[in-house]
């Protein structure tokens, strides 16, 4: 009897969102539309891009496609002043929080920029901050801030009332984290900057998992910043130092990435907050002083795989 082995092979059609530049606004500046290391950004109800302008000590709004539609803030200690404003998170009733990192607080505003309140003073007690950098809104209102120097999370009710915070766990400790972001089954999604990896939480800081690791590879990290959670459960993060933006699963599964480095619109010097509205991501570039949107596609990529058969006569 012989044996005669046959290959077959399969055609599979692999499909994957990729990213189109689409436009931008901004420019080193302190005029209106104007940034100076601009840091994170948020998306409002009506979906206005709201930004933290770092060093111009201000808040400013912009309708979805940059045209300039107001500003509030000056520099200070006062109600509506700022010391480097950072993070950034709007509730659905339109509720804007603010992490003012050197004055050590957040403050709360309505959208048009009128003060509400505010909470924090310098420390490491409950309700304390030492730099408060990024924060995220749950659907319910509750505010999640990355107390960065504390090496913690806190996260509070809307009006500002201590509701717990959490570091790691399973041997997992925060080293200075940065960016937050709130997925739709409500876990929370942590940059932890100095260790280069993303470490997700439950609601109350049960940890869960994390993914990443020094390095330059698809799913390894240099300088990991903002991140967001797409409404389709994708997880996005900005690399500062390798100046691109990567997408995973929930899980850390790689998806994908884009990002080339540069000084023109469409490149990137320093990406840091970003965020998601349908199928457009919107990307701060702290370096180059650019908000820059991106609209995703669907690519089809074809796979094949030898399958080998034998038959006997």
């Amino acid at each position: 009897m012989k044996k005669i082995s046959i290959i077959l092979l399969l055609i599979i059609t692999l499909c994957a969102a990729s990213f189109s530049f689409v436009g931008w606004w901004g420019g080193q500046g302190s005029g209106p539309g104007q940034f100076k290391f601009q840091h994170f950004l948020a998306i409002a109800p009506n979906t206005n891009v709201y930004v933290s302008d770092y060093e111009n000590y201000r808040i400013q709004v912009f309708n979805p496609f940059g045209g300039f539609i107001g500003q509030w803030g000056s520099q200070g200690a006062g109600n509506g002043q700022f010391k480097l404003p950072q993070g950034i998170g709007i509730s659905t009733d339109g509720t804007v929080y603010v992490s003012d990192e050197d004055n050590n607080r957040i403050q709360y505003f309505t959208l048009s920029g009128s003060y509400l309140g505010q909470w924090g003073t310098l420390g490491t007690g409950q309700g304390q901050f030492h730099y408060p950098r990024g924060l995220a809104v749950t659907a319910d209102g509750n505010v999640y801030v990355a107390d960065n120097q504390n090496n913690r999370i806190e996260y509070f009710t809307p009006s500002g009332s201590y509701l717990g915070q959490f570091s790691g766990g399973s041997g997992i400790w925060l080293n200075e984290p940065c960016g937050v972001a709130i997925a739709a089954n409500g876990n929370v999604y942590v940059t932890d900057s100095l260790n280069f990896r993303i470490v997700y939480f439950s609601a109350t800081g049960t940890y869960l998992g994390n993914f990443g690791s020094y390095g330059t590879g698809p799913s390894q990290f240099q300088g990991p910043r903002g991140i967001c959670v797409s409404a389709n459960g994708t997880v996005y993060v900005t690399d500062y130092s390798l100046k691109r933006v990567k997408y995973f699963t929930l899980t850390g599964s790689f998806i994908g990435m884009f990002g080339i480095t540069g000084n023109f619109p469409g490149q990137f010097m320093g990406p840091y907050g970003i965020e998601s509205h349908a199928n457009r991501l919107y990307v701060s570039d702290a370096t180059n002083c650019f908000i820059e949107y991106f609209d995703s596609f669907s690519r089809t990529e074809p796979s094949s795989i030898g399958i080998i058969r034998s038959f006997f006569y």
